[in-house]
C-alpha cells in the first residue's frame, strides 16, 4: 500500500545506539557561548569575521563495515560528511564519515548517540496509525517505534561546528570529536548555515518557527515572522548570511521570507498552493522552489536573493509522481546550480535544465536501482560550487551520488578506507 503523508522530514534506516564511529557518548552539558554579551547573536556564538577556528582536526578510524548513506554535507568540492547507518555487531548503528579527498577515502568519526529511523513529522493523524498522535515524530517505515530523538540529516559549517538533526538537534564545536544534545522545542526539519549563522525550521505544534544561532555556539532563539503562524509545509535556504523560508502564513496565503541575522524580515508572495510540500535550494543568491501536493507540481525561481520568484512551467513528463503501487511516495526535490541550471529528482527520474527551466532532459545514472514497484526516489540534491554536486537517492535503495561536471555524469560513492 502506498503512503503518502504532508510535512515529510526526514527519511534515513532504522537504527540504534552505537560506538566509536558508530554512534557517541551524548552530552547533556550546553555551551552558551558568552551568554553576558547584549547582542542576542553574540550570546549565541556569533562572530562578524566567522572563520574556521585553528583546532586540530579530529583524527577519524576506519569506515564501519556497512556503511550506507542517508544525508550529506559539503564544504568544498573535496571535504564533504556522510551520515548514515552501519552494522555494528548484530545491529545497525548511526554512523557518521568525512573525506578530505574528494570522496577516494573516508575515516569514520563519533556520532551522536542517536537512533537513525526512517520517521517523518505528522501535524495530524494518519488513518489506522494510532502512534501517529499530532506533533510527534513517527516511524513510517511500519516496523519500529516512536521516537522523538531519532536523527536524519547532517550540516557543517566549517571544519569544526556542525549539526545532525531530525527528531532531536546535537551539535558539536570540535569537528565531530563530542557531541552535544541540544533542547529544541520540536523536531527540526531543516537547518542551513552561512557566513557565521545557523538558520533551523522546528516543529511546534502544527506549525513551524523558524530559529537562529551563531555557528560557535548553542543558544538558539526564535526569530519571530510576519503573518504567522507558519504551516508545517515550510522549507529553508541560506543566501549568504540571510534565511529565506517559503511557507504559509495565517491567511494561507504561500510566502517567501527574507530574514537578515539582524533587522526586520521581509515577505513576498510566491505562486505555491497552499499546503504544498516545499523543497528550497540556493546556489549563491540564485533559489530554485519545487512545490508538490496532490493537484501537481509547481516550479518557481529567483534570481535576486528570494526577493522575488518567478514561476516556471512544469513541461509533461517532469515531476513525475510515485505509482500508486510504491511504498512510499517522496516529495520531489530540487538542487539549485545557477539561475538558469538546476536538478529534479521526482520517482523514476533525475533530469536537468541549464535554459532556465524551458527543457529538462532526463540523466542516466550507472547502475540506477529502480523497480516497478519502488521506481528511484530521492531525499537531496545539491551542489557545491559550479562542478561538484551530490544526490541521496533513498529508495529502492540507499545511494550517494557525486558529479564532478555541473550534474551531466555521476557515480556512486564507494565508502572506503586507503
Amino acid at each position: 500500500m502506498r503512503r503518502s503523508w504532508r510535512g515529510l522530514a526526514a527519511l534515513a534506516v532504522l537504527a540504534a545506539t552505537a560506538l566509536t564511529g558508530c554512534g557517541g557518548g551524548r552530552l547533556l552539558a550546553l555551551d552558551l557561548g558568552g551568554a553576558t554579551s547584549p547582542d542576542p547573536l553574540a550570546r549565541s556564538g556569533f562572530r562578524a569575521s566567522q572563520a574556521a577556528e585553528p583546532r586540530a582536526a579530529t583524527p577519524g578510524g576506519p569506515v564501519p563495515a556497512g556503511f550506507v548513506p542517508v544525508s550529506v554535507t559539503a564544504l568544498d568540492p573535496d571535504t564533504f560528511w556522510v551520515l548514515g547507518t552501519a552494522l555494528c555487531g548484530h545491529q545497525s548503528c548511526t554512523s557518521l564519515v568525512r573525506t578530505r579527498d574528494g570522496g577516494r577515502s573516508f575515516a569514520a568519526l563519533p556520532a551522536p548517540a542517536a537512533p537513525l529511523a526512517e520517521i517523518a513529522y505528522v501535524p495530524g493523524p494518519i488513518p489506522g496509525r494510532p502512534d501517529t498522535r499530532k506533533g510527534r515524530m513517527v516511524n513510517i517505515g511500519g516496523s519500529g517505534t516512536t521516537t522523538d530523538v531519532s536523527v536524519a540529516d547532517v550540516r557543517f559549517a566549517d571544519p569544526v561546528n556542525g549539526w545532525v538533526y531530525g527528531g532531536a538537534l546535537f551539535a558539536t564545536h570540535d569537528g565531530g570529536a563530542t557531541w552535544t544534545e541540544l533542547p529544541m522545542p520540536g523536531p527540526v526539519t531543516r537547518l542551513e548555515a552561512g557566513q557565521g549563522v545557523a538558520w533551523a525550521l522546528t516543529q511546534t505544534g502544527p506549525g513551524v518557527t523558524l530559529y537562529q544561532a551563531g555557528v560557535t555556539g548553542d543558544d538558539w532563539r526564535p526569530v519571530p515572522l510576519p503573518g504567522g503562524p507558519l504551516g508545517s509545509s515550510a522549507d529553508l535556504a541560506v543566501v549568504r548570511d540571510t534565511a529565506v523560508v517559503v511557507a504559509d502564513t495565517g491567511d494561507g496565503q504561500a510566502r517567501a521570507f527574507r530574514v537578515p541575522p539582524r533587522g526586520a524580515p521581509a515577505a513576498a508572495p510566491v505562486s505555491c498552493r497552499a499546503g504544498a510540500q516545499r523543497v528550497l535550494s540556493a546556489a549563491g543568491d540564485r533559489l530554485w522552489l519545487v512545490c508538490q501536493d496532490e493537484r501537481g507540481a509547481q516550479l518557481a525561481r529567483s534570481t535576486d536573493g528570494g526577493r522575488t520568484f518567478t514561476p516556471v512551467p512544469v513541461p509533461p513528463g517532469v515531476l513525475t509522481p510515485a505509482p500508486r503501487t510504491a511504498r512510499l511516495a517522496l516529495p520531489p526535490v530540487v538542487g539549485a546550480l545557477s539561475g538558469q541550471a538546476a536538478l529534479l529528482g521526482s520517482a523514476g527520474q533525475l533530469t536537468r535544465t541549464t535554459d532556465g527551466g524551458a527543457t529538462w532532459p532526463l540523466l542516466a545514472l550507472p547502475g540506477l536501482v529502480s523497480t516497478g514497484r519502488d521506481p528511484a526516489q530521492w531525499r537531496y540534491a545539491g551542489f557545491t560550487g559550479p562542478s561538484v554536486g551530490f544526490v541521496v537517492q533513498s529508495l529502492p535503495r540507499q545511494v550517494l551520488w557525486r558529479t564532478t561536471d555541473g550534474g551531466r555524469t555521476w557515480s556512486k560513492v564507494a565508502f572506503s578506507t586507503r
